[in-house]
């Protein structure tokens, strides 16, 4: 088979049952189709896809193991008016779920409750020590984390040598040792009986949010915030389950789904001020409770700019964002954080062309690292080479002692486990299945390069795959197939937008737009004539010339100007026919 633009394996779907296409009768064959291939199959499935019900399709927090013993600390302080320290981390899920319970123990009615967030250049994820014993001096009795430490096993045992009590909430991998925290909410640890094992760590602070209001309500009814108030909060929810790359099937869809209707006419300040900056304007059409924002509204435009500060800068702007009360201090920040969003662009561009390409295509994973490349941006940077490469990259910078990286892989390697492979020579690592961060020695730098090559040289080698859901023709390029496939969103991981494969298609031009970046083809078969633009792919398309016959992977797409919407394709790959 010729090479195609992106090097892929393209892997058709098989096609759905006969019965399953008589089962759903009431939708287009083609979401039929992928209702299949997303293995979303039993009536009770369907429904919770298309219509997430906030009050049928959530769980209950106190399933989560070590939420009694979390709720009843917290409880206990707050009414003792003790000083709690919420410890978050720097991207945009840490700094969502720090402003959760922030302002969750606000509400009920705290003392005094501090925020702390690391900066990752000096001190890197998670808890350290210095950290701890600085709250221990300042009086904090009460630690509570989120978003990490499920691997700080000698910080956390350090925070209560220093007498005060640590509740640990988060999200990421536990390892073979779980930290002995005062109470553990973590539903990937041993034992946890949660039925949805994909929520962010702002949605795990959001569920002991949930458990500490209707505790307090029950408690203190004369104190407590009004019925639904905790809904509120489902913005940020909304927002770090995108730019955590959660997946978007189960509960996750019920939580985005009226996370999204709460940001459409967010409360915050910040959010708002971001969404200017970024030039969204919010819909909410309230007699549907459907808005214009989406996922990909959170995770380009408004997730981007969260990040840029813990990237950049401090993720305490991000965090001075979210919590601004003031129209004037909400549009200072979001500027500041978009100029920092502007930097990281940059910086990222040039870092990806100064690894040696024979560094990339030689070794069957990338570890490289320099002095001069900013930690913040690396797990950009090895997500780029993941994407396009298919192979796992660990990057990091050099030190004066040490080196501190990030490290992403494709979907078929799990990147704690080949972290977990090193680990005798690793001070500190943790993260998901596919993305993850890591600090060593330099001294061992090279053993650690030679090591993360020997384990995944072990594991079965894929080349990138293309998975397409269905084979469609011309004719079937419609504003009736675009609406029904509009009803599959909110797309996201596990759940992606549809792509689909356009077979014998004559390539009738072909130009470059977007300063050579990006094409803009016309495709033509059967009579029909297809507009089609393909995003990035102005090298790779080099290969064709027009009046090339062509195989086409692509996704509807639709073409707005000056008030005109016209329905387009989005080319995703192109082979020789």
């Amino acid at each position: 088979m010729a090479a195609s633009m992106r090097s892929h394996n393209w892997k058709l779907q098989k096609k759905a049952s006969k019965a399953f296409f008589e089962q759903y009768p009431e939708y287009h064959a083609l979401v039929t189709q992928i209702l299949w291939n997303r293995n979303v199959r039993t009536q009770q499935a369907v429904d919770a896809f298309f219509n997430p019900d906030y009050e049928t399709d959530t769980h209950d927090p106190r399933l989560l193991k070590g939420m009694e013993e979390a709720v009843t600390i917290v409880v206990a302080a707050i009414e003792k008016g003790e000083h709690i320290l919420v410890y978050g981390d720097y991207d945009a899920d840490g700094v969502c779920a720090s402003t959760v319970l922030y302002e969750t123990f606000n509400t009920l009615g705290a003392k005094k409750v501090s925020v702390y967030i690391p900066h990752r250049q000096d001190e890197g994820y998670g808890l350290n020590d210095e950290a701890i014993r600085k709250a221990a001096r300042d009086g904090v009795q009460l630690v509570i984390t989120v978003d990490c430490g499920s691997t700080n096993v000698s910080q956390v045992a350090l925070a209560k040598e220093l007498g005060m009590r640590i509740v640990v909430t988060d999200h990421h991998t536990v390892l073979r040792v779980a930290p002995a925290a005062d109470a553990f909410v973590n539903p990937h640890q041993k034992g946890d009986e949660y039925p949805f094992k994909g929520l962010s760590g702002t949605a795990v602070a959001f569920k002991l949010a949930c458990a500490l209001v209707d505790i307090w309500r029950k408690e203190h009814p004369n104190e407590a915030p009004a019925p639904g108030w905790e809904k509120w909060l489902l913005d940020l929810v909304a927002l770090s389950t995108i730019t955590d790359v959660m997946p978007l099937v189960g509960e996750n869809r019920a939580l985005v789904r009226w996370g999204l209707v709460v940001l459409a006419q967010t409360r915050r300040e910040g959010l708002r001020a971001l969404m200017r900056v970024s030039g969204v304007v919010p819909t909410l059409e309230r007699a549907t409770s459907t808005t214009n924002l989406n996922p990909f509204t959170l995770g380009f435009a408004l997730g981007p700019r969260l990040n840029a500060a813990g990237r950049m800068e401090h993720a305490q702007l991000a965090f001075d964002l979210l919590n601004a009360t003031t129209v004037e201090e909400a549009d200072r920040l979001a500027k500041l954080l978009d100029a920092a969003n502007r930097r990281r662009q940059t910086v990222v561009r040039d870092i990806l062309l100064q690894i040696p390409y024979e560094d990339i295509a030689d070794a069957p994973a990338v570890v490289v690292g320099s002095e001069a490349w900013p930690i913040g941006v690396l797990g950009i940077v090895a997500g780029r080479i993941a994407d396009t490469h298919g192979k796992p990259a660990f990057i990091y910078q050099r030190q004066e002692a040490r080196l501190v990286g990030s490290a992403r892989t494709p979907a078929h390697i799990h990147t704690v486990r080949v972290l977990q492979s090193c680990e005798s020579i690793l001070e500190k690592f943790g993260g998901h299945a596919q993305a993850g961060g890591f600090t060593a020695t330099l001294a061992n730098e090279s053993a650690l390069r030679q090591g993360i090559i020997a384990h995944v040289s072990t594991l079965e080698h894929r080349d990138p795959s293309l998975s397409i859901d269905a084979p469609i023709k011309p004719a079937d390029i419609s504003w009736e197939t675009h609406d029904a496939l509009s009803t599959l969103a909110p797309y996201g991981q596990d759940n992606p937008e549809p792509v689909f494969l356009l077979k014998g298609m004559r390539l009738a031009s072909k130009q470059e737009v977007g300063k050579g970046a990006h094409i803009r083809c016309i495709l033509e078969a059967d009579g029909y004539s297809l507009k089609a633009m393909g995003f990035r792919l102005a090298a790779s398309a080099e290969l064709f010339s027009a009046g090339d016959m062509v195989d086409t992977v692509v996704r509807l797409a639709v073409d707005e100007y000056n008030g005109r919407r016209d329905l387009m394709v989005e080319l995703v790959d192109m082979k020789h026919a």
